[in-house]
């Protein structure tokens, strides 16, 4: 007999997707690349997708930060990628994918700290390797103030109003979250109006080198920040320019590098053994804890283990009682 609950559990991983989707393509001009049921959005995605401002002098800003493996909060990279919507304005409502492409500005920071912190263990770091301009190195002290001049961008046309911010990433909360971790918060200056997250513009949870290969893009360097946010730019421009969702059929036809492979099948046993490390110390503490019980069961139900007095007895040991109730 068939069950309906896989099909409804594909039409609600869709109706996301193209949910996400839709909301990207109505900040650059593009009409709805799919219709999605309004019994789906709840209010908030109800004001996000239905009732999003179309290109209105939008700048797209995406981050990416590299942090060492082994302390999140030692941010070693900042990368972040401009896309002007003014720059590329004359090729709507149909887009120029060229025009788009071309227009992206990329920047890649070091932080002067945290130089001698190269990842190597869970990612292939490569912080020597930006391939779309010149590396600049910055003091830990600086990026707030550099956070700051990015997403604080006074406008030309009315200079006393700042323009108004599309925060782009992939699995963009993990880059806010690094931000945070250091004190910093890039919706503090109020610039930034929604997020984007190219992550959920796809059918499943997808890392970023297998997005860029469905998207036909061959990308090199990856793990280097500057390079992940100029190529995750990318993925969403080209995701929005599309006619139509990718597809899991899409992904499946994907062929990662060697490299690349060989790194997620070392985050999948690590993983893994963290997941039986953490198993195996829970059944320990229930264990230790059910012997405790059990011991202390024990000795409540042993009359000769109580501590209680009684005619000069400990429960049948005799003893002197006037000294056993005297303070020594």
């Amino acid at each position: 007999m068939t069950t309906s609950v896989q099909p409804d559990l594909v039409s609600s991983n869709q109706q996301k997707q193209h949910r996400h989707l839709n909301q990207a393509r109505r900040f650059l001009g593009r009409p709805p690349l799919h219709p999605v049921d309004p019994s789906s959005l709840t209010h908030s995605d109800e004001a996000e997708v239905l009732h999003a401002p179309i290109s209105k002098d939008l700048i797209f800003i995406c981050i990416d930060l590299e942090a060492f493996e082994f302390s999140r909060k030692k941010i070693t990279e900042i990368g972040v990628s401009i896309l002007d919507v003014r720059d590329i304005k004359s090729s709507f409502p149909t887009p120029d994918i060229s025009l788009w492409l071309s227009h992206i500005h990329t920047r890649h920071f070091r932080i002067e700290e945290h130089a001698e912190y190269v990842n190597k263990v869970n990612v292939h770091g490569c912080p020597d390797s930006f391939d779309f301009g010149s590396s600049q190195w910055i003091h830990l002290n600086q990026i707030e103030a550099l956070m700051k001049s990015i997403f604080c961008v006074l406008d030309k046309n009315r200079p006393d109003e700042f323009r108004n911010i599309i925060l782009v990433g992939h699995d963009v909360k993990n880059d806010i979250g690094f931000f945070r971790s250091v004190g910093i918060s890039v919706f503090s200056w109020d610039t930034v109006i929604a997020t984007l997250d190219t992550q959920k513009m796809m059918p499943t949870q997808t890392g970023l080198c297998r997005t860029l290969l469905a998207l036909g893009e061959t990308p090199e360097h990856l793990h280097n920040a500057g390079n992940d946010a100029h190529y995750t730019m990318r993925a969403f421009l080209k995701m929005v320019a599309r006619n139509t969702a990718l597809t899991s059929a899409d992904l499946d036809n994907v062929v990662l590098p060697p490299a690349e492979m060989e790194m997620q099948h070392k985050r999948r046993e690590r993983d893994r053994n963290a997941k039986e490390k953490k198993a195996k110390k829970r059944m320990e503490r229930e264990a230790a804890e059910n012997e405790k019980q059990q011991k202390e069961g024990m000795d409540q139900a042993d009359p000769a283990k109580s501590t209680k007095v009684q005619g000069g007895t400990i429960h049948g040991t005799h003893c002197d009682k006037d000294r056993f109730l005297t303070d020594p």
